[in-house]
């Protein structure tokens, strides 16, 4: 497993949220490849050290919707040799 990255920027998201009230905010939520559980049970119920309800509670975030984007390295890809010259 990759090592947790601390990307929550509270700060920044409180300064577009001023600038931009009108426009829907979504939080990307990326680095749950090995996660052992579903990637919407992450976002609604603690595990791991955060989700949804942490970033509203303790960073005043609120968001629209989310999104789990999941990458893995082009090793452990089955088909990696796909689109390859």
């Amino acid at each position: 497993m990759r090592p947790k990255k601390d990307t929550v920027m509270p700060h920044t998201f409180k300064q577009l949220r001023q600038s931009l009230h009108r426009v829907p905010f979504v939080a990307i939520v990326t680095g749950l490849e090995y996660y052992s559980e579903t990637m919407d049970q992450w976002w609604t119920r603690p595990s791991g050290g955060g989700n949804g309800r942490m970033l509203e509670e303790r960073h005043e975030m609120a968001f629209e919707d989310y999104v789990c984007v999941t990458t893995l390295p082009q090793t452990q890809v089955a088909c990696n040799k796909m689109g390859r010259a």
